[in-house]
């Protein structure tokens, strides 16, 4: 019965942090920065985002859904192509970032150095995810244009927005600190292990009290056959 009301909390939780942040996705994406270089979208960051707070699967699923619906808003075109490289892009954030953090919050006093590398971790993770997305981007826009020429026009806007995303992300996560926030948060990247975890623990007094009952009834038993015996022995 717990482990059937543990599972239906967990459940909820990453059903509701899915959502949150496939709507924080689209938002993001559908917000459009005009610079003389380009003109491009912050969806990115908030995907990279989801991957370092949440996990894998809330990151694959938030990057393409969200972004796939803001496509489907604003440039139907390319909205198949988006669902495929921005979920891929949050699933492999992910899983990065999975890594990371599980290889740095083993340390229970981490130094300078261990914070900078996991900065410098997070970073690269960051910019090779979004060089992906340009990457994707470009062979995209080669297959509907048919050419390399067409493509390389949208090049530079991806990188712009490649760049400026990973900075974003940085930001938000380290310099504001919100992947402080992280640990309650991850409630929902391993429930099973945790479940089973709570279900020990449920069970492990119920277990005890069953096997004390079982010792005192044998105890007892034991003390009435010795009775027995000496009456018998009395009487002869």
């Amino acid at each position: 019965m717990q482990n059937n009301k543990q599972k239906g909390k967990l459940s909820i939780k990453f059903i509701a942090y899915t959502g949150l942040m496939t709507a924080i996705v689209y938002v993001c994406t559908l917000i459009g920065v005009s610079t003389p270089v380009a003109n491009f979208n912050i969806g990115d960051s908030a995907i990279l985002i989801t991957a370092a707070m949440f996990n894998p699967l809330t990151a694959m699923i938030a990057g393409g859904l969200g972004a796939f619906l803001a496509d489907l808003t604003t440039y139907p075109a390319t909205m198949l192509y988006t669902l495929v490289i921005k979920a891929i892009e949050g699933l492999v954030a992910g899983i990065a970032f999975t890594f990371i953090y599980k290889r740095f919050d083993k340390i229970e006093n981490p130094t300078k150095k261990d914070v900078a590398l996991k900065i410098v971790f997070a970073t690269i993770t960051c910019v090779c995810c979004t060089a992906f997305m340009a990457a994707g981007y470009f062979v995209c826009k080669a297959f509907m244009y048919g050419t390399m020429e067409s493509a390389l026009t949208s090049l530079p806007k991806n990188i712009v927005q490649a760049l400026v995303s990973t900075l974003i992300a940085m930001l938000v996560l380290y310099a504001a600190r919100l992947e402080k926030v992280r640990p309650k948060t991850q409630l929902v990247l391993k429930p099973q292990k945790q479940e089973n975890a709570e279900a020990t623990e449920d069970e492990s007094p119920v277990e005890t009290e069953t096997e004390n009952t079982q010792a005192e009834n044998t105890q007892t038993e034991a003390e009435e056959v010795d009775t027995e015996e000496k009456k018998e022995q009395d009487e002869q």
